[in-house]
């Protein structure tokens, strides 16, 4: 079977030329953002196959574009949003894709918030965005969590901006992050 490759990146704030050369440079089979891009819709569905909407794109919805900031974050509208997460799958393996808001403990607090879905949906991949730092952890519960960091903004400075890269050959994903060069 010939490799395919899924390219996962989060938190990307409207770098768009940098979206578009790294798919450009890596043809990938499948496109994954795990929320703030800061694009409009145009672009997302030009470049994107699954897309999570983060905090920047669901303070930008009509709905809430009247409300006002303090009361978002307050009446907790935002977790109805956050919490949303989409389903896939890539070759025979299932996902999960959320952009979430954890910023303390992702992996703990994915792993609670999401337990019930996670088994009843078989799922072996989560991808999370927001925190814009880079992370790739198996755990023994049967799946892996993943962050892509941000190609924009990285808050690991040692990281730098990263993206993550799928290989997915014999039935098997190899995930690495990979700085934007």
């Amino acid at each position: 079977m010939k490799e395919q490759r899924i390219l996962i990146v989060s938190d990307t704030h409207g770098s768009n030329n940098v979206v578009a050369k790294l798919i450009d440079k890596i043809k990938p089979n499948l496109t994954v953002c795990a929320g703030d891009s800061d694009n409009d819709q145009k672009f997302i569905k030009k470049y994107f196959d699954y897309f999570a909407l983060g905090d920047n794109e669901i303070t930008k919805l009509p709905k809430f574009k009247k409300m006002v900031k303090g009361d978002f974050w307050e009446k907790k509208i935002y977790e109805e949003f956050f919490n949303q997460a989409q389903y896939f799958k890539f070759g025979n393996k299932n996902f999960m894709l959320t952009h979430y808001y954890s910023v303390k403990n992702p992996i703990k607090t994915l792993q609670k918030k999401y337990k019930q879905a996670i088994k009843d949906k078989k799922i072996d991949y989560i991808i999370s965005g927001h925190t814009h730092v880079p992370y790739i952890t198996n755990l023994y519960y049967g799946y892996t969590i993943m962050n892509p960091g941000s190609i924009h903004k990285p808050r690991d400075v040692d990281a730098g901006k990263t993206y993550i890269l799928g290989i997915y050959k014999n039935n098997k994903i190899n995930f690495k992050i990979c700085k934007v060069s």
